[in-house]
């Protein structure tokens, strides 16, 4: 019996001492913070055909074609398309945004002639505006995804 219990002491103590090597080699760690700066989105590259507007006269419409460049990585959503001019006040000039509404556009990608503004020049217009040269600006808005 003395011999059974001393057995079993020394198998204890040779687990025990498993356990201590077992728990000598669990190697639990975590990275030191490392720095990193997020991406800038670049602004979307509207262009008007300007030549839409060439000669436009008080009482008239005209739709004028833009094209819309996305020079960011990723895709977007043009979200809105609009027109502003020099003597806008002055030559009774209103824009209208005319269809798609809101389009997809591909990283690097231009939509083509897709969107369009419908611009409409007042019967008002004052006489200053005659021969006026004008000069358009269009703005784009849009989300990334």
């Amino acid at each position: 019996m003395k011999k059974l219990l001393v057995l079993g002491v020394v198998v204890v103590a040779l687990v025990g001492a498993g356990l201590i090597a077992y728990a000598a080699y669990v190697v639990d760690g975590t990275s030191s913070p490392e720095n990193f700066t997020a991406g800038e989105a670049t602004n979307l590259v509207p262009d008007p055909a300007s030549e839409d507007l060439a000669g436009i006269l008080p009482g008239q419409t005209r739709e004028v074609r833009v094209s819309v460049y996305n020079p960011n990585p990723v895709g977007v959503t043009v979200t809105g398309v609009d027109l502003t001019f020099s003597y806008q006040t002055e030559c009774a000039l209103t824009t209208t945004p005319w269809g798609p509404g809101s389009y997809g556009l591909a990283a690097n990608a231009s939509s083509g002639y897709v969107f369009g503004v419908s611009v409409t020049m007042g019967g008002a217009a004052a006489a200053g505006c005659e021969g006026a040269p004008l000069e358009v600006t269009a703005t784009a808005k849009g989300t990334l995804p």
